[in-house]
C-alpha cells in the first residue's frame, strides 16, 4: 500500500507539473511570444518599407504594450520629421529652379553685354588695351596690332613692353598709373615712323572705395597731326 501510494503520489506529482508546465508555455504563448512576434512583424514591416506612418499593435498593460507605444511614438516622430524634411526638400528644389533659371538669364546678359562691349571696343580708332592688377592683358582691339605693325595677336604685358621698348617704358607707366590712381597721359612717343599718344586710366571696381581692378590704355596715332603742326 505505501509503495502504491508513493507510486500515486509521484504519477499525480508528474501530472501536475506537466499541467502546470503547459498552462505555463500557453499563458506565456499568449501573453509573451506571440505579442513580441507580432511586435516584430509590425517592426520589420516599418523598417523594410521605410514608411513611419505605420504602426505597432498596443494591447494590453505590459512591458511590451508599453514598449509598442514607445515605438509608435518614436515612429510618429520620424513621420513628422519626415514629412518637414519632405517640405523642405521641395523648397529647396524650387528655390533651385529659380536661381537655375536667375543664372541662366544673367548668364545670357552677360553674354549679350560682353558682345556689345568688345563690339564698341573693336570700333574704336584708338588702340584699346586692358590690363588687371598683376599686368596680364585682359581685353584688346585690333589696332593695337595695327599701331605696332604686326599682324593680329594675343598680346601679353611683356609683348607689349618689348614693341614699345626702344621707345616707351611701358611698365613704368602702368605702374604709376596703379600707382598714383589717376589717369596719366604721353604724348609725342616715337614708334618707328608714327608718333603715338598714350593715354593710361585706372579702373575702379567701386569709385567711392577707391579699389581697382586694373587699367586702361589707349593708344593714338597723332602722326598726320604732327605732320600738320
Amino acid at each position: 500500500q505505501g509503495r502504491q501510494a508513493t507510486f500515486y503520489l509521484v504519477g499525480s506529482l508528474i501530472c501536475i507539473s506537466l499541467l502546470a508546465g503547459g498552462i505555463s508555455i500557453i499563458y506565456m504563448d499568449k501573453l509573451v511570444l506571440i505579442p513580441l512576434r507580432r511586435l516584430v512583424k509590425d517592426v520589420n514591416a516599418i523598417r523594410t518599407n521605410a514608411d513611419f506612418s505605420l504602426h505597432v499593435q498596443e494591447e494590453g498593460e505590459g512591458e511590451l504594450s508599453s514598449l509598442a507605444r514607445d515605438i509608435n511614438k518614436m515612429t510618429n516622430a520620424l513621420a513628422s520629421g519626415e514629412k518637414a524634411l519632405r517640405v523642405v526638400n521641395k523648397e529647396i528644389a524650387f528655390e533651385k529652379t529659380n536661381v537655375e533659371k536667375i543664372v541662366e538669364e544673367r548668364t545670357q546678359e552677360l553674354k549679350a553685354e560682353q558682345a556689345r562691349f568688345t563690339a564698341s571696343i573693336n570700333s574704336v580708332f584708338e588702340g584699346f588695351i586692358m590690363l588687371d592688377m598683376h599686368s596680364k592683358v585682359v581685353m584688346t582691339n585690333h589696332v593695337v596690332s595695327h599701331l605696332f605693325d604686326t599682324e593680329h595677336q594675343e598680346w601679353t604685358f611683356e609683348k607689349i613692353k618689348t614693341y614699345l621698348r626702344d621707345s616707351f617704358d611701358f611698365e613704368h607707366a602702368y605702374k604709376q598709373c596703379l600707382l598714383k590712381k589717376e589717369s596719366i597721359t604721353y604724348d609725342n612717343i616715337v614708334f618707328k615712323d608714327k608718333v603715338l599718344k598714350l593715354f593710361f586710366a585706372p579702373v575702379f571696381l567701386a569709385p567711392k572705395t577707391g579699389s581697382l581692378t586694373g587699367t586702361v590704355v589707349l593708344i593714338e596715332d597723332i602722326t598726320e597731326a604732327k605732320k600738320l603742326e
